[in-house]
């Protein structure tokens, strides 16, 4: 994955709005399947498993990275990129916490690479247990 080639794509993007967030349909048909039905986040990294289940006109190259309910960024941003049924791509992120407020929920975001736009959103519990190793 090229990270200056999403870099500036992302630098050319609007961010995300809280009222996108929110205003988005979560049973529109999204671009990819995610895998994983379980949908909790209880590390600083995750592994999110995408399959293509429709055939799409050439290839189609999405930006996808986590966010909380505001738009604020909690993950990198890697692109995502799908050809043919039954593709699938396999993407670490690392989530970005912090030790004194976390929201318990984060949205995985897919947008359009071309125009920025919003075409799917999934929604992650966040459930990381932090530990202070200082205080024995």
């Amino acid at each position: 994955e090229d990270a200056l080639f999403v870099s500036q794509h992302m630098e050319l993007l609007p961010p995300i709005t809280a009222a996108q967030i929110a205003g988005w349909d979560d049973m529109q048909k999204l671009p990819v399947t995610v895998t994983d039905r379980r949908r909790v986040i209880t590390n600083g990294i995750i592994k999110i498993e995408f399959i293509q289940q429709e055939n799409i006109d050439g290839v189609s190259k999405y930006l996808v990275y986590f966010v909380d309910q505001n738009g604020k960024e909690y993950s990198d941003v890697r692109s995502l990129t799908n050809g043919s049924i039954g593709t699938t791509s396999v993407i670490p992120f690392e989530i970005k916490t912090q030790s004194t407020s976390n929201p318990s929920k984060l949205y995985l975001i897919i947008r359009n690479i071309v125009d920025g736009q919003l075409v799917g959103k999934v929604e992650y519990k966040l459930n990381i247990a932090f530990t202070n190793d200082f205080d024995l």
